[in-house]
């Protein structure tokens, strides 16, 4: 039998150890990046949380309060505010949407956030059909257009979805929960509403307007 003398095997043993190593490591990479960037999950609806839909919340194509309810801005605080110019010398960009976090008085009084035991809860604005989706951050989002397809609404940086791509859904319902998922500096939701009023292009709305009711783009259905 052919014999390798000892340093030969040495050498031989050392260099199939590295490659394997190299092997393993890369591959937990991927497989690790893999996980990282697709974390959404798609929960089944809590028992508590099944046919609830927000009591103020009616059926429209053109959204009228927050994704956390309340009137106007009593349950929403805005962290980072439309166009906001601090936003954009620290970061480079604009910020064509508002950020939010629920305040003191939904923690008091929402029933979603009681019903779901702890987790602030996302509620469709608007009737329509939903995608949801993962950016090349890892930020998971959840978009939902109007019947018309004249209107869509973005809800971003959540930490689980309660509905699926394709599915409808009605002002009000529960479609999530609020996270920080992706380039996100703490829980919130990156709101953001878009308008196709020229057939062609979505073009970015302020979303204030909208909850405050002060004028919004289209007629409300």
């Amino acid at each position: 039998m052919f014999k390798l003398p000892k340093n030969k095997l040495l050498v031989t043993v050392l260099s199939l150890s590295i490659i394997l190593n190299f092997y393993l490591y890369f591959n937990y990479v991927k497989t690790f990046k893999d996980v990282e960037t697709n974390v959404l999950e798609t929960y089944i609806l809590p028992n508590f949380l099944r046919r609830y839909r927000d009591a103020g919340f009616k059926n429209t194509f053109v959204p009228t309060k927050s994704p956390f309810g309340g009137q106007g801005m009593e349950y929403t605080k805005i962290t980072t505010s439309y166009l906001s110019n601090a936003y954009l010398q620290k970061f480079g960009s604009p910020h064509p949407a508002i950020d939010i976090v629920p305040t003191k008085k939904y923690y008091k009084e929402s029933i979603a956030y009681r019903l779901s035991r702890g987790y602030t809860v996302v509620l469709a604005t608007h009737n329509g059909t939903v995608n949801y989706l993962y950016d090349e951050n890892g930020a998971n989002y959840i978009i939902v257009t109007n019947p018309t397809n004249t209107l869509r609404t973005m809800y971003v940086h959540l930490k689980a979805a309660y509905v699926t791509t394709g599915q409808s859904v009605v002002a009000g319902q529960p479609i999530g929960i609020m996270g920080s998922t992706g380039r996100s500096t703490g829980p919130h939701v990156h709101y953001a509403v878009q308008t196709k009023e020229d057939g062609r292009n979505w073009k970015y709305q302020n979303p204030t307007l909208y909850i405050q009711q002060l004028g919004p783009t289209l007629p409300l259905r």
